[in-house]
Protein backbone atom coordinates (compact mmCIF):
# COMPACT_ATOMS: atom_id res chain seq x y z
CA UNK A 1 0.00 0.00 0.00
CA UNK A 2 0.93 3.62 -0.49
CA UNK A 3 1.48 6.37 2.01
CA UNK A 4 2.06 10.07 1.57
CA UNK A 5 5.41 10.85 3.17
CA UNK A 6 4.85 14.60 3.19
CA UNK A 7 1.86 16.69 4.13
CA UNK A 8 1.82 19.09 1.19
CA UNK A 9 1.39 18.75 -2.57
CA UNK A 10 4.70 18.22 -4.30
CA UNK A 11 6.10 16.24 -1.37
CA UNK A 12 7.57 12.76 -1.42
CA UNK A 13 5.57 9.62 -2.16
CA UNK A 14 6.55 6.07 -1.47
CA UNK A 15 5.67 2.80 0.18
CA UNK A 16 4.47 2.44 3.72
CA UNK A 17 7.07 1.54 6.33
CA UNK A 18 8.24 -2.04 5.95
CA UNK A 19 7.27 -2.31 2.28
CA UNK A 20 9.91 -2.36 -0.43
CA UNK A 21 9.34 -2.59 -4.16
CA UNK A 22 11.80 -2.75 -7.04
CA UNK A 23 11.74 -3.09 -10.78
CA UNK A 24 13.19 -6.16 -12.48
CA UNK A 25 16.29 -5.95 -14.69
CA UNK A 26 16.38 -2.19 -15.25
CA UNK A 27 17.89 -1.57 -18.69
CA UNK A 28 17.73 -5.23 -19.70
CA UNK A 29 14.79 -7.20 -21.06
CA UNK A 30 14.18 -9.89 -18.42
CA UNK A 31 11.17 -7.98 -17.09
CA UNK A 32 9.31 -8.87 -20.31
CA UNK A 33 9.98 -12.61 -20.17
CA UNK A 34 6.87 -14.62 -19.46
CA UNK A 35 3.38 -15.44 -20.66
CA UNK A 36 0.17 -13.58 -19.95
CA UNK A 37 -1.08 -10.01 -19.56
CA UNK A 38 1.71 -8.96 -17.20
CA UNK A 39 4.37 -9.74 -19.83
CA UNK A 40 2.68 -8.02 -22.73
CA UNK A 41 5.90 -6.71 -24.30
CA UNK A 42 7.37 -10.20 -24.62
CA UNK A 43 6.17 -10.66 -28.22
CA UNK A 44 7.66 -7.34 -29.34
CA UNK A 45 10.95 -7.94 -27.52
CA UNK A 46 11.26 -11.44 -28.98
CA UNK A 47 10.59 -10.04 -32.45
CA UNK A 48 13.18 -7.29 -32.03
CA UNK A 49 15.75 -9.86 -30.88
CA UNK A 50 15.00 -11.92 -33.98
CA UNK A 51 15.85 -8.87 -36.10
CA UNK A 52 19.29 -8.61 -34.55
CA UNK A 53 18.78 -6.30 -31.62
CA UNK A 54 20.85 -7.26 -28.58
CA UNK A 55 19.49 -7.05 -25.06
CA UNK A 56 21.49 -4.68 -22.89
CA UNK A 57 23.34 -3.20 -25.89
CA UNK A 58 20.87 -1.61 -28.27
CA UNK A 59 17.64 -2.95 -26.73
CA UNK A 60 16.64 -1.87 -23.24
CA UNK A 61 13.52 -1.72 -21.11
CA UNK A 62 12.75 0.87 -18.46
CA UNK A 63 10.19 -0.74 -16.13
CA UNK A 64 8.43 1.51 -13.66
CA UNK A 65 6.18 1.38 -10.62
CA UNK A 66 2.81 2.05 -12.23
CA UNK A 67 1.30 3.43 -9.01
CA UNK A 68 3.22 6.70 -9.14
CA UNK A 69 3.07 9.79 -11.36
CA UNK A 70 5.27 12.80 -12.20
CA UNK A 71 5.27 15.07 -9.18
CA UNK A 72 4.07 12.21 -7.00
CA UNK A 73 6.75 9.54 -6.75
CA UNK A 74 7.86 9.11 -10.37
CA UNK A 75 10.60 11.74 -10.57
CA UNK A 76 13.43 9.25 -10.06
CA UNK A 77 12.24 7.19 -13.01
CA UNK A 78 12.35 10.29 -15.21
CA UNK A 79 15.96 10.92 -14.19
CA UNK A 80 16.97 7.28 -14.65
CA UNK A 81 15.24 6.98 -18.03
CA UNK A 82 17.00 10.08 -19.32
CA UNK A 83 20.35 8.64 -18.24
CA UNK A 84 19.51 5.29 -19.88
CA UNK A 85 18.74 6.99 -23.19
CA UNK A 86 21.96 9.00 -23.05
CA UNK A 87 24.14 6.00 -22.22
CA UNK A 88 22.49 3.91 -24.96
CA UNK A 89 23.09 6.59 -27.56
CA UNK A 90 26.71 7.01 -26.45
CA UNK A 91 27.42 3.27 -26.55
CA UNK A 92 25.91 2.93 -30.04
CA UNK A 93 28.05 5.44 -31.85
CA UNK A 94 25.87 8.45 -31.16
CA UNK A 95 22.88 7.04 -33.05
CA UNK A 96 19.69 8.53 -31.56
CA UNK A 97 17.39 6.08 -29.84
CA UNK A 98 13.89 4.96 -30.75
CA UNK A 99 11.44 4.94 -27.84
CA UNK A 100 8.46 2.57 -27.66
CA UNK A 101 5.80 2.72 -24.97
CA UNK A 102 2.26 1.58 -24.26
CA UNK A 103 -0.59 3.19 -22.36
CA UNK A 104 0.64 4.99 -19.22
CA UNK A 105 4.22 4.36 -20.30
CA UNK A 106 3.58 6.73 -23.22
CA UNK A 107 2.61 9.45 -20.76
CA UNK A 108 5.82 8.94 -18.81
CA UNK A 109 7.84 9.18 -22.02
CA UNK A 110 5.91 12.33 -22.95
CA UNK A 111 6.79 13.94 -19.62
CA UNK A 112 10.40 12.81 -20.10
CA UNK A 113 10.58 14.44 -23.53
CA UNK A 114 8.75 17.56 -22.36
CA UNK A 115 11.48 18.23 -19.81
CA UNK A 116 14.32 18.24 -22.36
CA UNK A 117 15.75 20.90 -24.66
CA UNK A 118 15.30 20.63 -28.42
CA UNK A 119 19.07 20.12 -28.74
CA UNK A 120 18.90 17.14 -26.37
CA UNK A 121 15.96 15.66 -28.26
CA UNK A 122 17.71 16.01 -31.63
CA UNK A 123 20.84 14.32 -30.31
CA UNK A 124 19.17 11.50 -28.40
CA UNK A 125 15.76 10.56 -29.84
CA UNK A 126 14.99 9.52 -33.42
CA UNK A 127 11.41 8.23 -33.15
CA UNK A 128 8.74 7.72 -30.51
CA UNK A 129 6.16 4.95 -31.02
CA UNK A 130 3.14 5.39 -28.74
CA UNK A 131 0.78 2.42 -28.50
CA UNK A 132 -2.71 3.03 -27.11
CA UNK A 133 -1.84 6.23 -25.28
CA UNK A 134 -4.53 7.87 -23.09
CA UNK A 135 -3.29 11.39 -23.90
CA UNK A 136 -6.39 12.94 -22.38
CA UNK A 137 -7.00 10.48 -19.58
CA UNK A 138 -9.77 7.95 -19.10
CA UNK A 139 -13.06 8.11 -17.23
CA UNK A 140 -12.36 4.63 -15.87
CA UNK A 141 -9.94 6.16 -13.37
CA UNK A 142 -12.79 8.16 -11.84
CA UNK A 143 -14.59 4.85 -11.40
CA UNK A 144 -11.43 3.38 -9.87
CA UNK A 145 -11.37 6.09 -7.21
CA UNK A 146 -15.03 5.68 -6.34
CA UNK A 147 -15.74 1.96 -6.53
CA UNK A 148 -12.75 0.22 -8.10
CA UNK A 149 -12.27 -1.12 -11.59
CA UNK A 150 -11.76 -4.82 -12.30
CA UNK A 151 -9.77 -4.24 -15.52
CA UNK A 152 -12.08 -6.59 -17.37
CA UNK A 153 -11.10 -9.61 -15.25
CA UNK A 154 -14.15 -11.90 -14.90
CA UNK A 155 -15.46 -12.63 -11.38
CA UNK A 156 -13.05 -10.15 -9.77
CA UNK A 157 -14.94 -7.78 -7.44
CA UNK A 158 -13.82 -4.20 -8.18
CA UNK A 159 -13.77 -3.40 -4.46
CA UNK A 160 -10.74 -5.69 -4.02
CA UNK A 161 -8.62 -3.45 -6.27
CA UNK A 162 -10.12 -0.18 -5.13
CA UNK A 163 -7.82 0.46 -2.09
CA UNK A 164 -4.70 0.46 -4.29
CA UNK A 165 -6.37 2.18 -7.24
CA UNK A 166 -7.80 4.96 -5.08
CA UNK A 167 -4.48 5.60 -3.33
CA UNK A 168 -2.19 5.46 -6.37
CA UNK A 169 -1.22 8.90 -7.76
CA UNK A 170 -1.30 7.49 -11.29
CA UNK A 171 -5.08 7.32 -11.06
CA UNK A 172 -5.66 11.05 -10.64
CA UNK A 173 -2.90 11.76 -13.15
CA UNK A 174 -5.03 9.96 -15.74
CA UNK A 175 -8.33 11.58 -14.86
CA UNK A 176 -10.25 13.00 -17.85
CA UNK A 177 -8.57 16.19 -18.98
CA UNK A 178 -10.52 19.48 -19.16
CA UNK A 179 -9.06 20.14 -22.60
CA UNK A 180 -11.36 17.37 -23.87
CA UNK A 181 -14.23 17.10 -21.39
CA UNK A 182 -16.66 20.00 -20.97
CA UNK A 183 -17.27 21.46 -17.52
CA UNK A 184 -20.93 20.41 -17.67
CA UNK A 185 -20.31 16.87 -18.97
CA UNK A 186 -21.16 14.44 -16.19
CA UNK A 187 -18.61 11.72 -15.55
CA UNK A 188 -19.98 10.38 -12.26
CA UNK A 189 -23.51 10.98 -10.96
CA UNK A 190 -24.90 10.34 -7.49
CA UNK A 191 -28.37 11.24 -6.16
CA UNK A 192 -27.01 14.42 -4.57
CA UNK A 193 -24.25 15.59 -6.92
CA UNK A 194 -22.88 15.41 -10.43
CA UNK A 195 -19.11 15.24 -10.91
CA UNK A 196 -17.41 16.70 -13.96
CA UNK A 197 -13.85 17.75 -14.79
CA UNK A 198 -14.68 21.01 -13.02
CA UNK A 199 -15.16 19.42 -9.59
CA UNK A 200 -13.21 16.17 -9.48
CA UNK A 201 -11.35 17.62 -6.49
CA UNK A 202 -14.71 17.77 -4.69
CA UNK A 203 -15.27 14.12 -5.53
CA UNK A 204 -11.99 13.21 -3.86
CA UNK A 205 -13.02 15.24 -0.82
CA UNK A 206 -16.42 13.52 -0.70
CA UNK A 207 -14.71 10.14 -0.91
CA UNK A 208 -12.30 11.28 1.84
CA UNK A 209 -9.31 10.48 -0.35
CA UNK A 210 -7.07 13.11 1.22
CA UNK A 211 -3.77 11.82 -0.16
CA UNK A 212 -5.24 11.41 -3.63
CA UNK A 213 -6.31 15.05 -3.58
CA UNK A 214 -2.74 16.04 -2.66
CA UNK A 215 -1.46 13.94 -5.56
CA UNK A 216 -4.01 15.48 -7.94
CA UNK A 217 -2.83 18.98 -7.11
CA UNK A 218 0.80 17.91 -7.46
CA UNK A 219 0.53 16.18 -10.85
CA UNK A 220 -1.48 19.07 -12.33
CA UNK A 221 1.52 21.27 -11.62
CA UNK A 222 4.27 18.81 -12.52
CA UNK A 223 3.00 16.96 -15.59
CA UNK A 224 2.93 18.35 -19.13
CA UNK A 225 -0.42 16.62 -19.57
CA UNK A 226 -1.95 19.18 -17.21
CA UNK A 227 0.31 22.22 -16.79
CA UNK A 228 -0.20 23.92 -20.15
CA UNK A 229 2.74 22.41 -22.03
CA UNK A 230 0.83 19.64 -23.80
CA UNK A 231 0.32 21.40 -27.13
CA UNK A 232 4.06 21.70 -27.76
CA UNK A 233 3.95 18.02 -28.63
CA UNK A 234 6.78 15.57 -28.20
CA UNK A 235 9.04 17.61 -30.54
CA UNK A 236 10.33 14.35 -32.06
CA UNK A 237 9.09 12.16 -34.91
CA UNK A 238 6.05 10.47 -33.35
CA UNK A 239 3.93 7.49 -34.40
CA UNK A 240 0.63 6.97 -32.57
CA UNK A 241 -1.14 3.61 -32.73
CA UNK A 242 -4.84 3.71 -31.92
CA UNK A 243 -7.18 0.83 -31.16
CA UNK A 244 -10.68 1.49 -32.47
CA UNK A 245 -14.10 -0.11 -32.62
CA UNK A 246 -14.53 -1.12 -28.97
CA UNK A 247 -16.87 0.34 -26.39
CA UNK A 248 -15.04 2.38 -23.73
CA UNK A 249 -16.66 3.50 -20.48
CA UNK A 250 -17.27 7.26 -20.28
CA UNK A 251 -19.83 8.00 -17.52
CA UNK A 252 -21.06 6.27 -14.37
CA UNK A 253 -24.28 6.53 -12.39
CA UNK A 254 -24.26 5.53 -8.72
CA UNK A 255 -27.27 4.77 -6.54
CA UNK A 256 -25.76 6.26 -3.36
CA UNK A 257 -23.85 9.43 -2.53
CA UNK A 258 -20.10 9.45 -1.99
CA UNK A 259 -19.75 9.74 1.78
CA UNK A 260 -16.29 8.42 2.50
CA UNK A 261 -17.18 4.78 2.03
CA UNK A 262 -16.26 2.57 -0.92
CA UNK A 263 -19.05 3.05 -3.41
CA UNK A 264 -20.95 0.08 -4.77
CA UNK A 265 -20.36 -0.56 -8.47
CA UNK A 266 -22.21 1.89 -10.74
CA UNK A 267 -25.74 0.87 -11.62
CA UNK A 268 -25.45 2.33 -15.11
CA UNK A 269 -22.49 2.96 -17.41
CA UNK A 270 -22.42 4.98 -20.64
CA UNK A 271 -19.87 4.14 -23.31
CA UNK A 272 -18.25 5.71 -26.36
CA UNK A 273 -16.03 4.50 -29.18
CA UNK A 274 -12.48 3.65 -28.24
CA UNK A 275 -10.13 0.75 -27.51
CA UNK A 276 -12.10 -0.85 -24.68
CA UNK A 277 -10.55 1.32 -21.96
CA UNK A 278 -9.76 4.71 -23.48
CA UNK A 279 -12.20 6.74 -25.58
CA UNK A 280 -11.28 7.97 -29.02
CA UNK A 281 -11.15 11.63 -28.00
CA UNK A 282 -8.37 10.84 -25.54
CA UNK A 283 -6.51 8.55 -27.94
CA UNK A 284 -6.54 11.31 -30.57
CA UNK A 285 -5.63 14.28 -28.38
CA UNK A 286 -2.14 14.30 -29.91
CA UNK A 287 -3.58 15.63 -33.18
CA UNK A 288 -3.44 19.08 -31.60
CA UNK A 289 0.33 18.92 -32.18
CA UNK A 290 0.15 19.00 -35.98
CA UNK A 291 1.02 22.70 -36.27
CA UNK A 292 3.77 22.63 -33.65
CA UNK A 293 5.41 19.55 -35.17
CA UNK A 294 5.19 21.02 -38.66
CA UNK A 295 6.87 24.20 -37.48
CA UNK A 296 9.72 22.15 -36.00
CA UNK A 297 10.03 19.90 -39.05
CA UNK A 298 9.30 16.69 -37.11
CA UNK A 299 6.73 14.12 -38.11
CA UNK A 300 3.39 13.27 -36.57
CA UNK A 301 1.89 10.01 -37.84
CA UNK A 302 -0.94 7.76 -36.75
CA UNK A 303 -2.70 4.56 -37.71
CA UNK A 304 -5.90 2.94 -36.46
CA UNK A 305 -6.05 -0.76 -35.59
CA UNK A 306 -9.59 -2.17 -35.66
CA UNK A 307 -10.53 -4.14 -32.55
CA UNK A 308 -7.06 -3.78 -31.01
CA UNK A 309 -8.00 -3.93 -27.33
CA UNK A 310 -6.13 -1.55 -25.04
CA UNK A 311 -4.42 -3.90 -22.59
CA UNK A 312 -3.44 -6.52 -25.17
CA UNK A 313 -2.29 -4.02 -27.80
CA UNK A 314 1.49 -4.59 -27.38
CA UNK A 315 1.19 -8.24 -28.39
CA UNK A 316 -1.30 -7.61 -31.19
CA UNK A 317 0.42 -8.99 -34.30
CA UNK A 318 -0.54 -6.04 -36.52
CA UNK A 319 0.73 -3.56 -33.94
CA UNK A 320 4.01 -5.44 -33.53
CA UNK A 321 4.49 -5.65 -37.31
CA UNK A 322 3.83 -1.93 -37.70
CA UNK A 323 6.24 -1.11 -34.87
CA UNK A 324 9.01 -3.16 -36.46
CA UNK A 325 8.34 -1.46 -39.78
CA UNK A 326 8.77 1.99 -38.23
CA UNK A 327 12.04 1.04 -36.55
CA UNK A 328 13.59 -0.61 -39.58
CA UNK A 329 12.49 1.91 -42.21
CA UNK A 330 15.47 4.17 -41.54
CA UNK A 331 18.12 1.52 -40.95
CA UNK A 332 18.26 -0.29 -44.27
CA UNK A 333 18.73 0.24 -47.97
CA UNK A 334 15.68 0.21 -50.19
CA UNK A 335 12.44 2.03 -50.77
CA UNK A 336 8.91 1.95 -49.46
CA UNK A 337 7.92 -0.89 -51.77
CA UNK A 338 9.28 -3.52 -49.45
CA UNK A 339 13.02 -3.98 -49.93
CA UNK A 340 13.44 -3.45 -46.19
CA UNK A 341 11.26 -6.47 -45.58
CA UNK A 342 8.76 -5.10 -43.08
CA UNK A 343 7.87 -1.58 -44.19
CA UNK A 344 4.13 -0.97 -44.46
CA UNK A 345 2.63 2.11 -46.04
CA UNK A 346 -0.66 3.53 -44.90
CA UNK A 347 0.16 6.03 -42.20
CA UNK A 348 -2.33 8.89 -42.05
CA UNK A 349 -5.04 6.73 -43.65
CA UNK A 350 -8.09 6.58 -41.38
CA UNK A 351 -10.78 4.54 -43.08
CA UNK A 352 -10.62 1.38 -41.00
CA UNK A 353 -12.40 2.27 -37.77
CA UNK A 354 -15.39 0.21 -36.64
CA UNK A 355 -18.51 1.44 -34.91
CA UNK A 356 -19.59 0.11 -31.55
Amino acid sequence: MLASLAGTPGGSWGNKDGVETRTVDWGGTESTIGVGPFFYFSHLVDTLLSYGYVSGQNLHTAPYDWRFAPGAGQDQWLEDAKALVESTVASNGGRPADLIAHSMGCLLVFDLLSGQSEAWLAANVRKFVAQGCPWGGSANFVQSSASGYALGVPLLPPSILRPVQAAAPCGVWMYPNPDLWADDEVIARTPAKDYTVANLDEMLEDLELVDSLKAFNSVKEASALWNGNFNRGTRVDTYAMIGVGLASDEAFEYSANFDGEVASPPEAISSAKGDGLVSIRSLERFKAWSGAHEDLGVGLHWQEFPCAEHISMPHNNDVVDATIAILLSGFCEGDEQGECGMYKSGWDVHDCSLGI
